[in-house]
């Protein structure tokens, strides 16, 4: 990764928006980053990091809304970098904003194509998956391969060695293969063991399964089967002896059954001819019944319709009287008369709503604008005291100016001569006005513009000649000359003061003209919104007789008068139809009604002329004996399913009986002869049954044993790979044991980082030193024949350029984990300790690490190395309540 440019703002110092062109500063391969203690230097690297994981480890607080700067709300960064994806170079931004009042953050991630913004991901989640796997970097892993803490690459060379083991574990997570492994293996050891364990319990569950055990068992099961085949053959030969006992006794006994049904069967032959008798009159019976029952209710019905007739009768007098009142006194045309008027009067008022509803609005617009003047009206009041105020800056400023007067390099030089002469003079004024003062404030309160006056006075006075004697004579002219430049430099900012307070001056009074042009045309408008409201108010008084509060009164009087009309005129109508259509319905009920009565008539003499010949036909005696024979029997179907079952019964059993003859004389058999059969042939089930069981059980206990044999020979098996997996772990376990295979792993790694180290230190060093790591860092040197000693032999600057070398072999490896190349590198090391010459060394070392591919940023307030780096930024501490700053140098 390549950083091209970065914009911040709201960051530690920065309240302002600070900007650095990467491009500019990296074209020479290494530039700087020079500043004061605490001025804000580190914060440019904060602001990258920042920008591509949304957190900062040195914030004070913990969290990431600490890094905003206190004047500002929120904080942003927009960083644009340089990578490779997929072979190719590509050019990415990263925007990152923070908020201090929930410490939320916005991030968007965009590709810069052909002058092109690409957007690629939005939202802080998926975007920062997304920027890490364009980086390739973790966020610990870029603090340690882009910019190594301050110090720790030093501590990296000269400590102990168990502390360079466990800092190189560390920075490359090894714990995994120390205390990570140890515990992996006493797991896996402890599983092994349990595994191991519990086979071996396992295995004593089988230890009855035996080669000897079964072949005895299979012996018992062969006799068993041998006894069951015997019993076998005698249990066939009862079996058909008892079946044949068994049909010819049961064929008996069913023939002595159906012969005794029979009989009762016969004994029921009267009744059931009785009730064949029943069932030929019957169907007569209910004839009569049926017509006897419509001609009653037929009687009725003609008796209804009478009284129905009379009851119509009687509501058509009553609707043709009410008809004949309703003309008389025309009560309709009243009510409508009425109705008219009250829905004029309405209409009326409706109207005078609508004026109204414009006057209220009216109304909402005259005190909206009323509320406008009356803040147009404080505003003039701030302008004018603006304008007061930009009058006294503009005063003050030319005061200053005129303070300052006139100044040519020739009265320059003559005042200052002159000065020398009067310095004692000087001195005694600068006593006598200093006594005054402190006279003044001791003697008088610090009230009213006399004091005031005099305190101004007093303090012009005593600073200058505080000035006069603090500007001591310069020895020559150019010094002289100096001073004049300073003067001149003065008065030309108290000319841009000038110039500024009169502007301001001017853009106060605009402002204030400006208010009072909208004062006026408030005032217009009030009066012409005034009068509107006076011209409906009288058309509306005019038109109902009343104001506008007396509207809805009105309105609600009118509308219950109306109502209670329309109810009084529907009535009336609705009576007048009601008895319209009682007079119809009567005439058409009188019609309907002798019809009806006639069509009954005719109907009764016909059902009378058929009872008579039912009653004949049946053989009844009148319709009151074929009433009876009904109520005897009154449901004809349970009679008939009666006799139906009779008849099918005595053919079923008839027809059993001769099936039986057919099938041959049956022979009576004694219940003790039959009880004897059955108990021989009983007892010799139960003795085959019993060895059936027995043989299965015996089958299947040989092919339990079977299996567990088997089993048993596979749990030998896996018991004897667990004790040596067993074994395997344990020794295992012992050559791990402590961190020797962490401190392994971490030595090899240091042994890798030394030779690659190696080839920037011979770089470095023209050749002459290497680095090899044996149980600690070792230099070699070439000019004395590859000789190896300490790191803690060498002077300051070897040291630097060790510890160097093995800085950027440990970023390199770091960073190789994303198998992107590494292409800059921040120094944020303290140089404060180096002396002149060992600065030249480190600018020297560093020249010749520089190239178009690998750019180095150095973060330090030296000033030597300030001046022989070319490519720099300058940061500017922020005053009291004021922002840090930068300035870039090429």
């Amino acid at each position: 990764m390549k950083p091209k440019h970065l914009e911040f703002c709201g960051i530690n110092s920065f309240s302002e928006k600070a900007v650095v062109d990467f491009d500019r500063l990296s074209s020479g391969g290494i530039f700087g980053i020079f500043g004061d203690t605490g001025s804000g230097k580190t914060t440019i690297l904060d602001s990258i990091v920042f920008a591509l994981y949304g957190r900062v480890d040195r914030v004070r607080g913990g969290t990431v809304n600490e890094l905003i700067n206190y004047n500002c709300e929120k904080a942003y960064v927009i960083f644009d970098f340089e990578t490779v994806v997929s072979g190719a170079r590509k050019l990415f931004r990263v925007e990152r904003e923070i908020r201090r009042k929930n410490s939320a953050q916005t991030l968007k991630l965009s590709e810069l194509k052909d002058g092109r913004e690409i957007a690629l991901s939005e939202g802080v989640k998926p975007t920062n998956a997304a920027i890490l796997e364009l980086v390739g970097l973790s966020f610990e892993d870029f603090k340690k391969c882009i910019a190594l803490p301050q110090g720790e690459f030093a501590q990296f060379v000269k400590a102990d060695r168990a502390e360079r083991l466990q800092l190189i574990s560390r920075l490359f997570g090894l714990e995994k293969y120390g205390t990570g492994l140890n515990e992996r293996i006493r797991d896996r050891y402890a599983a092994v063991k349990s595994a191991y364990d519990a086979k071996e319990g396992e295995l004593k569950g089988y230890a009855d399964a035996s080669a000897e055990a079964l072949e005895q068992r299979r012996a018992l099961a062969a006799a068993s089967k041998a006894e069951k085949l015997a019993l076998d053959s005698r249990y066939s030969a009862l079996q058909t002896s008892f079946e044949q006992m068994k049909a010819g006794r049961d064929r008996f006994l069913r023939l002595q059954a159906l012969q005794s049904k029979r009989e009762g069967l016969l004994s029921r032959a009267d009744a059931i001819r009785e009730m064949r008798a029943v069932l030929n009159k019957l169907p007569a019976a209910q004839e009569i019944a049926a017509r006897s029952e419509r001609m009653a209710k037929r009687g009725k019905e003609i008796s209804q319709i009478r009284e129905e007739c009379a009851l119509a009768d009687a509501r058509k007098k009553q609707a043709a009287e009410f008809l004949r009142a309703c003309r008389e006194q025309d009560e309709e045309a009243r009510l409508a008369a009425g109705l008219e008027t009250c829905s004029k009067q309405l209409t009326a008022v409706e109207y005078a709503a609508k004026d109204a509803a414009a006057a209220q609005k009216l109304h909402g617009e005259l005190a909206k604008l009323r509320a406008q003047r009356s803040e147009k009206e404080k505003q003039r009041k701030e302008r004018e005291a603006a304008l007061r105020l930009a009058a006294g800056r503009s005063e003050k400023a030319a005061a200053a100016l005129r303070a300052a007067g006139e100044i040519d390099l020739g009265s320059f030089l003559s005042e200052n001569i002159e000065s020398a002469l009067l310095r004692g003079e000087y001195e005694r004024a600068l006593r006598h006005f200093t006594e005054k003062r402190g006279q003044l404030q001791a003697g008088f309160k610090p009230e009213g513009p006399l004091f005031a006056w005099a305190e101004e006075e007093f303090s012009s006075l005593i600073a200058f000649y505080r000035a006069r004697l603090e500007s001591r004579k310069a020895d020559d002219l150019t010094l002289l000359l100096e001073q004049f430049r300073r003067r001149s430099q003065e008065r030309e900012r108290l000319k841009a003061a000038v110039h500024a307070a009169e502007t301001e001056q001017v853009r106060a009074q605009s402002a204030l003209s400006e208010t009072d042009g909208l004062l006026q045309g408030f005032a217009g408008q009030e009066e012409t919104l005034s009068e509107q409201l006076r011209v409906i108010d009288e058309r509306i008084r005019e038109s109902v007789g009343t104001d506008r509060s007396g509207l809805p009164e009105l309105g609600g009087r009118l509308r219950a008068q109306m109502q209670k009309l329309s109810e009084e005129l529907e009535e009336i109508r609705r009576k007048k139809e009601a008895a319209q259509k009682a007079v119809s319905e009567a005439d058409v009920t009188a019609a309907r009604a002798d019809a009806a009565l006639q069509k009954l008539s005719a109907a009764a003499a016909e059902d009378e002329a058929a009872i008579a010949d039912a009653v004949a036909a049946g053989g009844f005696e009148n319709a009151d004996a074929a009433g009876a024979l009904l109520g005897a029997y009154p449901d004809a179907g349970a009679v008939r399913k009666e006799v139906d079952a009779f008849d099918h019964e005595l053919l079923t059993v008839e027809a059993n009986i001769r099936l039986l003859g057919e099938e041959g004389e049956a022979e009576p058999v004694t219940e003790e002869q039959f009880r004897q059969v059955q108990d021989a042939y009983a007892a010799c089930s139960a003795k085959r049954q019993e060895a059936a069981e027995q043989c299965a059980v015996l089958e299947s206990s040989c092919a339990d044993l079977q299996r567990r044999l088997s089993v048993r020979m596979k749990l030998e098996s896996e018991y004897a790979a667990l004790k040596a997996d067993l074994e395997r772990i344990a020794k295992l376990r012992e050559l791990v044991r402590g961190n020797n295979f962490m401190e392994f792993v971490a030595a090899e790694y240091l042994s890798d980082i030394s030779k690659q180290a190696s080839g920037t230190l011979l770089h470095l060093t023209g050749g002459r030193y290497f680095v090899r790591y044996n149980q600690g860092f070792l230099v070699g040197d070439n000019l004395c024949g590859g000789e190896l000693r300490g790191v803690n032999t060498m002077s300051g600057g070897e040291t630097f350029l060790v510890s160097l070398s093995l800085a950027l072999s440990l970023s390199a490896a770091i960073y190789a984990k994303s198998l992107k190349p590494i292409e800059f590198f921040f120094l944020d090391e303290g140089f404060g300790t180096l002396d002149e010459k060992l600065v030249e060394l480190v600018i020297d070392s560093l020249e010749k690490l520089k190239n178009n591919h690998f750019t180095i940023g150095l973060i330090s307030h030296v000033e030597e190395l300030k001046h022989r780096i070319d490519h720099k930024i300058t940061v500017i501490g922020a005053a009291e309540n004021g922002s840090s700053s930068i300035r870039i140098s090429d």
